[in-house]
């Protein structure tokens, strides 16, 4: 793979942004202690696909305690 030309990154108007992630030993360690540990997420409420867009609002309202769930029949 060529080195990148800043020249044509900057003539794209791309947006760059560092994304900070963890190793893959500390991925696979966290999952073996969620898994050990039986962790499941704690879900606020559940909306159906039809009704996603008041899911999305009531997440953003902050009022949420836990995930907001859309639900997809079939999958």
């Amino acid at each position: 793979m060529p080195p990148l030309d800043p020249r044509v990154l900057f003539a794209s108007g791309a947006t760059v942004r560092a994304v900070a992630v963890g190793s893959r030993a500390r991925f696979l360690a966290m999952n073996r202690l969620i898994d050990a540990r039986r962790l499941r997420p704690v879900i606020d409420r559940v909306f159906s696909f039809d009704d996603a867009p008041a899911a999305y609002r009531h997440y953003a309202s902050g009022e949420a305690f836990g995930k907001a769930v859309i639900a997809v029949k079939g999958g």
